[in-house]
């Protein structure tokens, strides 16, 4: 699989199918993610052949209501990535509404968060035979001690091989 191949396929799909079930808002959700509002920067290695580095920003922003507006752009191998999204804590759960585009790829969905301790994550699972492929990919978005982070694996069911990343990010100037 090709850097091409993960950007216009992986990152698109990172929270489109939910793992577990969702969590319940508490008042201190609204708190909690609104101590992410801010710049993040993040690089990490995705394990392809050859290897490659993915660099990102991602900025998040006060929404409406107990929610976090992001958006971000990633970049590897020459192909970027496009991602605006909506973290919500309302009616006793978290979720997470995302979208994405590039390379002409473009995806959306909505999952539900897993509180854990200071934060939330996001687990997403998905097929993926658009244009031939027989993959199965994983992912995880997190909010965890100030820090976000990006988690993913592909698995090619054609080939057997699997790709895998992941992306930590920091708040920017820090």
């Amino acid at each position: 699989m090709t850097i091409r191949s993960l950007a216009c396929r992986v990152l698109p799909v990172l929270c489109l199918v939910p793992l577990a079930a969702p969590a319940h808002a508490a008042p201190s959700d609204a708190a909690m993610l609104r101590s992410y509002v801010g710049a993040y920067a993040g690089s990490g290695a995705i394990s392809s052949d050859p290897p490659q580095t993915v660099r990102c920003r991602l900025v998040m922003t006060p929404g409406k209501g107990a929610s976090l507006d992001y958006t971000g752009r990633c970049a590897a191998g020459g192909v970027g990535f496009n991602l605006t999204g909506i973290i919500t804590a309302a009616g006793g759960r978290i979720s997470a509404t995302m979208s994405g585009t590039g390379d002409g790829f473009s995806g959306a969905g909505t999952v539900a968060g897993i509180r854990r301790g200071d934060g939330v994550v996001f687990n997403s699972k998905s097929h993926d035979t658009a244009q031939g492929h027989d993959r199965l990919i994983t992912s995880s978005f997190s909010l965890s001690g100030g820090s976000v982070g990006i988690k993913f694996s592909v698995f090619d069911n054609k080939t057997g091989k699997t790709m895998a990343g992941s992306i930590p990010f920091t708040r920017a100037g820090r």
